[in-house]
């Protein structure tokens, strides 16, 4: 299995819209919690919701682990939560910079709006009816489209009291008085993530592998080497 690490911070509300605390944040609120989700040594996911300061410590071995791969959706949001989040930025930051080059960093929304560009399917899916349907890549929709997972995500009806909107309300609570919703909304997307990136991982051998091969085969670019005899799996 392997190792890797998904998280995913709660914050207040981005501005220019008022957040539940009464102020208007920048682009980098201040944190509330932060999930994190990883297998354990039989294989099972292990997951949490933990302070932003707990939050940093777990980062932090992770960081420091030259194996450890971490996971996000909208990752470069939460890299820079985590930064604000710190004692050090420039410390956090740099130490982030030599992770992504290490190519240890990943946004599972990323790679699958790559997948698509590869299936020839970026945006629209055209079904055996001839009809076609536009892809959106929220974490939502990609977690239904790769595990079956369905999450709880707000809409013009809930909004105003789905929890992702309103962790500024329980900001300086201790997490184990937080409403159950406000805990497993959290947890549920770092687990969530986690599973999206396996079955990404995952790619060449199922479904994507096939569509990607027969659109790419014949043409005089190919995405990964092909010979007569084999598939050759890329680097």
């Amino acid at each position: 299995m392997i190792n890797a690490l998904a998280f995913d911070y709660e914050s207040h509300l981005i501005g220019p819209d008022l957040c539940p605390c009464g102020e208007v944040h920048g682009q980098f609120p201040p944190a509330v919690c932060m999930s994190w989700a990883y297998f354990d040594a039989s294989g099972a996911i292990r997951s949490d919701v933990v302070t932003p300061a707990e939050g940093l410590a777990v980062l932090d071995e992770c960081l420091d682990d030259p194996t450890c791969h971490i996971v996000g959706a909208e990752t470069a949001f939460d890299v820079m939560v985590s930064c604000v989040s710190s004692d050090d930025f420039d410390r956090w930051i740099a130490r982030w910079v030599k992770a992504y080059d290490e190519h240890r960093v990943h946004d599972v929304l990323v790679r699958h709006k790559l997948l698509h560009l590869a299936a020839g399917t970026y945006r629209w899916e055209r079904h055996s009816s001839g009809k076609a349907f536009r892809i959106k890549y929220g974490l939502d929709t990609v977690s239904r489209q790769l595990t079956g997972r369905e999450l709880s995500k707000p809409t013009k009806e809930t909004a105003a009291t789905h929890p992702r909107l309103r962790y500024a309300e329980v900001d300086g609570i201790p997490i184990a008085e937080w409403p159950t919703d406000f805990v497993e909304y959290a947890r549920e997307d770092s687990v969530a993530t986690l599973e999206d990136f396996v079955e990404q991982e995952n790619w060449y051998d199922g479904r994507w592998g096939q569509i990607i091969e027969e659109l790419w085969a014949g043409q005089a670019v190919l995405p990964w080497a092909l010979t007569d005899d084999s598939r050759a799996k890329p680097d």
